[in-house]
């Protein structure tokens, strides 16, 4: 079994925080609950998927048997492409931004957290500053992805180079793996952290 740190039963407190923000969804749709038959297209970004969509969708399907929730994972401006186009009826992205022509709810909020390779330098250190990192060891989804047009931000980095493994496209838990058996960090949403606090 793993055992957190201090710093980590803080970041699994958070990442608690963020599934009981989650529960919004239901609560959003309980208020359309009289509508609730026929299809429901949704778009969901496959960086949130596999750790948002468990959590509340077989309760949906329960207590909804008359609808019929197709799932589609895209990225962000597929998703946006396809609300325009009425192609889905809904999409879960990451932030707000450049979203000003669909209405939109925000469901939840969650921190990123470092993820580093038992390689790295900065394996074991309590406090990871970003200022500790550089573009050659951060290692990144590929460009188009929300989740990496964050962490350049949030990383301040100006150019934010491929790594010499460069990651196209794929599962979040696939590029950990990778990130694990070579010498680079990323950061991971508040959701995979729990997830992993499970296993």
């Amino acid at each position: 079994p793993v055992c957190p740190t201090p710093a980590g039963v803080l970041v699994i407190s958070q990442a608690r925080n963020v599934l009981f923000q989650a529960g919004r969804i239901r609560d959003i749709i309980e208020e359309e609950k009289h509508s609730m038959s026929g299809t429901f297209k949704l778009g969901v970004l496959p960086t949130i998927a596999p750790y948002l969509l468990p959590r509340f969708f077989p309760q949906l399907m329960k207590k909804y048997p008359q609808l019929d929730i197709r799932v589609v994972e895209m990225k962000t401006d597929v998703i946006k492409s396809a609300l325009r186009t009425g192609e889905i009826d809904a999409g879960i992205v990451a932030g707000l931004s450049d979203m000003d022509e669909f209405d939109r709810v925000p469901l939840f909020y969650e921190p990123f957290h470092v993820y580093v390779s038992r390689e790295s330098e900065l394996f074991g250190r309590e406090v990871i500053r970003t200022s500790d990192l550089s573009g050659e060891q951060l290692w990144l989804l590929d460009e188009g992805h929300c989740f990496r047009d964050q962490l350049v931000r949030f990383c301040q980095l100006k150019a934010a180079k491929a790594s010499q493994m460069a990651y196209h496209l794929g599962s979040m838990e696939t590029f950990m793996r990778m990130v694990e058996g070579g010498r680079g960090i990323t950061f991971i949403p508040g959701l995979a952290v729990l997830q992993l606090s499970e296993a």
